[in-house]
């Protein structure tokens, strides 16, 4: 759902009129439908077949995904796969993590699972916050924009997630670093075209959507930045990864964190 109107405080999304028209015509631009965003489960990944090692796949070296490393364990979660769900629920040598990527944003973000004495897990409602991804929890229903972390909506509302450090790479970069590494494979028990990112139209050319709430023309709108925030006190933007930074296009970035830093660089 596209919510729309120029709003300041994403915590609004509670009292936010919305508009239907913006998710159908997400998903007509994708081909797919909601009914197609299923998110994937491995829990104990180290015995489930949804992950397997990287000889074993027939990806392409260019493909670029998610990079988490638990216990000395390296894994990779391409965005081949990730556009069409968006959300893997994992469970990484004990430790739950959420892997989410949102291909409207280009915004890979891991978060842990664990919140005070339950483990939490996610699933997509269909909203979009100024394009970006906006995920709930099965157990409260709380709604949490993904770049934000921030429950803005239902009983969770104003906590925060805890998040887990992660890089993006290409499937290159990690088979030649880490040959031991093991990879989300296309067995994730739905029927889908795994061959190519159904959003590569999209990521090609400059067009927006849908609105955004704010404008930044410091930087083009759909350059990959690196964005680090503190909370919503302070964030700065990079041009290349840094320590906690999440990769993001800088018009879904300058809208989750308004009045961003600029790195020199940038």
């Amino acid at each position: 759902v596209l919510c729309t109107g120029n709003y300041e405080n994403p915590q609004d999304l509670a009292k936010w009129e919305t508009d239907s028209r913006g998710s159908h015509l997400a998903y007509e631009k994708a081909g797919i439908g909601p009914e197609d965003i299923d998110v994937v489960e491995c829990h104990d990944a180290f015995t489930n077949s949804e992950i397997l090692h990287n000889e074993a796949l027939g990806l392409s070296d260019e493909g670029e995904g998610i990079f988490v490393e638990v216990s000395g364990q390296p894994y990779f979660y391409p965005f081949v796969i990730m556009s069409w769900h968006e959300i893997v629920n994992d469970t990484l040598a004990g430790k739950p993590l959420s892997i989410s990527y949102c291909p409207m944003c280009r915004s890979s973000v891991v978060y842990e699972r664990t919140f005070e004495d339950q483990i939490l897990d996610f699933g997509t409602t269909g909203l979009l916050l100024n394009n970006n991804l906006v995920m709930y929890d099965r157990q409260s229903e709380s709604l949490w924009p993904q770049l934000l972390g921030t429950a803005v909506a239902g009983d969770m509302i104003g906590q925060e997630l805890v998040q887990y450090p992660a890089h993006h790479m290409t499937f290159g970069e990690f088979k030649d670093q880490y040959s031991y590494g093991l990879v989300l494979s296309r067995n994730t028990g739905y029927e889908r075209d795994y061959t190519q990112d159904t959003y590569w139209q999209y990521h090609e050319t400059d067009e927006i959507k849908f609105i955004v709430s704010n404008f930044d023309g410091r930087l083009m709108a759909k350059q990959l930045i690196y964005g680090v925030h503190n909370g919503t006190e302070s964030a700065i933007a990079y041009e290349s990864e840094t320590e906690n930074s999440i990769p993001s296009y800088w018009f879904c970035w300058a809208n989750a964190y308004p009045g961003t830093e600029l790195e020199s660089d940038l």
